[in-house]
């Protein structure tokens, strides 16, 4: 089957209507301005969507969390549900060299039973770390809240 080219004017309108469709199916505006505002389509069409995304988390998370939520929407939209390809802009970390004989010892960053391995951002609530549960063994998000905000039970 060939894929019809989208126009860039056409395929921004598009994705803000399948975007538009998921914002009404989420419960959290904080879940969609997280989750789903960064994405961009990169290719669009009712037999191809390719979505540009932050990082290869935003690839597990999604396809974890709201994987089903998407294609419903993109298919709302586009009559059809279309193959769908995730594309990190970062590229997936090569595995670091092993450190010098001499190199200080790097701090360990755990919190609770989570060690920390990278910041995927921060906001005006706080800053989202990529960690490991270290009793499950499985990938987490964590976040951080202000100190302004940590104090206020509303939050925490």
């Amino acid at each position: 089957m060939s894929v019809v080219p989208v126009q860039p004017e056409t395929r921004s309108l598009l994705w803000e209507q399948v975007l538009s469709s998921v914002k009404e199916k989420l419960a959290s505006a904080q879940a969609f301005e997280t989750w789903f505002r960064p994405i961009e389509a990169r290719e669009l069409s009712p037999q191809s969507v390719d979505l540009e995304v932050p990082n290869a988390f935003f690839v597990d998370w999604i396809h974890e969390h709201y994987l089903a939520l998407l294609r419903e929407s993109l298919a709302e939209e586009l009559g059809q549900c279309p193959e769908l390809r995730f594309s990190p802009r970062e590229p997936v970390p090569v595995a670091p060299s092993p450190a010098p004989v001499a190199a200080p010892a790097k701090k360990s960053s755990m919190l609770g039973k989570y060690k920390l391995q990278k910041k995927l951002g921060q906001g005006g609530m706080g800053e989202v770390y990529l960690g490991e549960d270290t009793k499950l063994g499985r990938k987490a998000a964590i976040k951080v809240l202000s100190k302004a905000l940590a104090g206020k039970e509303d939050f925490v």
